[in-house]
C-alpha cells in the first residue's frame, strides 16, 4: 500500500472491547478475537500512518445470545440504556 501511494484498511470488530466487560458466558473465543482485532487496528494505525488509514467498524449487538431468560434480556437492555 505504501508503494502504491497509500490506502485504507477497515477491520470489523465489536463494541465489546470498549464496553468494560463481557456480559455472556461461553463466548471467550469471540471476546478475545474481537479484542485482538481492536488491538491490531490500533497498532496498524500507528505503524502505517500517515500513508495508510486504518479503522475498525464496531457495531453493537443486534440479537441477544440464544437461551436468555426474559429477566436476563430485560437486565441487559436496562444496563445498556442508562
Amino acid at each position: 500500500m505504501r508503494r502504491a501511494g497509500g490506502g485504507r484498511i477497515v477491520n470489523v470488530s465489536d463494541w465489546l472491547p470498549v464496553s468494560g466487560r463481557p456480559l455472556y458466558t461461553g463466548y471467550t473465543p469471540y471476546y478475545a478475537s474481537k479484542a485482538a482485532v481492536k488491538a491490531l487496528t490500533e497498532s496498524l494505525a500507528l505503524e502505517l500512518a500517515p500513508d495508510v488509514l486504518v479503522n475498525a467498524v464496531a457495531p453493537g449487538p443486534i440479537l441477544a445470545p440464544p437461551g436468555l431468560t426474559p429477566e436476563e434480556d430485560s437486565l441487559f437492555k436496562t444496563e445498556r440504556s442508562e
